[in-house]
This record gives structure tokens, sequence and C-alpha cells, in this order.
């Protein structure tokens, strides 16, 4: 598997295993992705309930009472905010492949914004939540921790 660092790969170990996803490729391309380094260190490592709870302004939160998504005009967090438009598209298309939540994903503008490492970082993604290239054989690899 691709990773960007040592760090990405130790990261996204720990997340496969908190989230019960060695055999589980939606769980693991979300886990891969939220993985990153930059990503990682915005969110302190804390995903929230779910791999993608931390992009929303609410978290693990109920939002108030009337509150419209549809409406707001920035439904995303502070930590979302932060990141780099690439970083922002790349955690879109991972919560794309996850579980479709994500519609405003679009890959052309993502293409626009993402050099040869995050390319390589959303091929990777795609690979995994195909099951082609997943850690299904995660034992040995989470063993070797």
């Amino acid at each position: 598997m691709y990773f960007v660092s040592k760090e990405h790969e130790r990261n996204f170990k720990e997340l496969v295993l908190r989230f019960h996803a060695q055999q589980d490729p939606e769980y693991q391309t979300a886990c891969y992705v939220v993985a990153l380094p930059e990503v990682w260190r915005k969110i302190d490592g804390d995903t929230g309930e779910y791999p993608f709870s931390w992009v929303s302004k609410f978290k693990d939160e109920e939002p108030p009472e009337g509150y419209n998504e549809d409406e707001d005009e920035n439904p995303y967090s502070e930590a979302f905010g932060m990141l780099s438009s690439g970083y922002q598209k790349i955690v879109l298309a991972a919560a794309n492949l996850y579980n479709s939540s994500m519609d405003e994903f679009n890959l052309m503008r993502a293409l626009g914004t993402w050099g040869d490492e995050l390319f390589s970082v959303f091929l990777q993604a795609v690979a995994i939540r195909r099951g082609g290239d997943t850690y299904g054989s995660m034992g040995a690899v989470l063993d070797a921790r």
C-alpha cells in the first residue's frame, strides 16, 4: 500500500484497530485518508464516533433545533476549514467513497488541486474501496506493530 510517510501508516493502523476495520474496505478507505498526517494533526487524532464525524460543524452533537444544513453556507468544522483546498477535497472524496454522504465532491475540481502525492492517495483510496488493495490481511501487519 502507498503511504505518504511512516506517520501516515502508523495513524492508519491505529484507526483501523479503533474502528475494527480489518475486513471492511469502506471503513479502511475512511481511515486511510483521515490518517494523513496533515489531517491527523488538525483533529489531534480525534475523529469522533465515526471516521468523518469531525468534518461536521457539530461533530457528535445534535444540531440546534431548526438547523438546516442545506441553508448553512459553512456546515464544516473549524478543523476541516483549516485544511488546504487539496486536503479538503481528498477528505470529501474519501467521505464520498465511504458512504456517498458528501455529494458536493467534484472530481474535476479536486484534480486541479492535487499534486502527485494527493493524487496517489486518491488512487490508493479508490483501490481500497474497491476491495482490491486492502489491509484485509492486516493480522500480520498489525501484529508487527
